[in-house]
């Protein structure tokens, strides 16, 4: 097409400058690492799938290490077709088992998230919103913010789509957080560990959403 940048990608399910980063526990390499990375510019996309979206990668698979990496994209949901989403200034979700570990580097310091996060006003998906990351699923994972700091916004200002009758199990739902917007409850064992998080003129803007009336 004729858009700025690289123009429309359709019915893309991950969106980010890798599709997915991780290393195999197995394999000859078994951490992913990310040394001194720099990446800004903008993703806006319209959920007509489910979709992970993040700065870095769409989705952390398995075991990765960010050393002084910096992401600055601007991230857009229109949120007009229903289905999940899955948003973070770094990775839009982890989905797969292993450590994630945010440390800082010689060259460029800690590692930043400072993504700008917007999504629609109304709420017909389920979306999960971090400053980081935005889902994590239920795996046998763990996150080690050693250096790590979190800036810009994230603006949600959705409206549950639920009628005046609301019903709990089937209105859509919006989980934001600053590090991590959510994550699931499940069998698997997830820790975090926070040694050094720091947030710099972090602001989030969250609309009504679920409420009944």
């Amino acid at each position: 097409s004729n858009d700025p940048g690289n123009g429309k990608v359709y019915r893309h399910s991950r969106l980010g400058l890798f599709a997915a980063i991780g290393g195999d526990a197995k394999a000859k390499n078994p951490t992913a690492t990310v040394n001194d990375l720099t990446v800004d510019g903008s993703i806006k996309f319209d959920n007509g799938l489910g979709v992970d979206a993040g700065s870095l990668a769409a989705t952390i698979t398995g075991n990765a290490t960010l050393n002084g990496v910096t992401c600055s994209a601007s991230i857009t949901c229109d949120d007009t077709f229903g289905n999940d989403a899955n948003i973070g200034g770094i990775a839009g979700s982890v989905r797969g088992g292993g450590t994630v570990t945010f440390d800082s580097s010689n060259m460029s310091g800690s590692t930043k998230a400072q993504s700008t996060i917007n999504t629609g006003a109304t709420l017909k998906g389920n979306t999960r919103i971090g400053g980081a990351i935005g889902y994590v699923g239920d795996y046998v994972s763990t996150f080690d913010a050693k250096s790590l700091q979190v800036s810009d916004s994230i603006v949600s200002k959705a409206s549950s789509t639920a009628d005046s009758k609301f019903d709990v199990k089937s209105a859509k739902i919006a989980q934001v957080g600053g590090f991590i917007g959510c994550i699931a409850q499940g069998s698997q064992q997830k820790n975090v560990n926070i040694t050094g998080l720091s947030f710099s003129s972090f602001n989030m803007v969250v609309g009504k959403n679920g409420d009944a009336k």
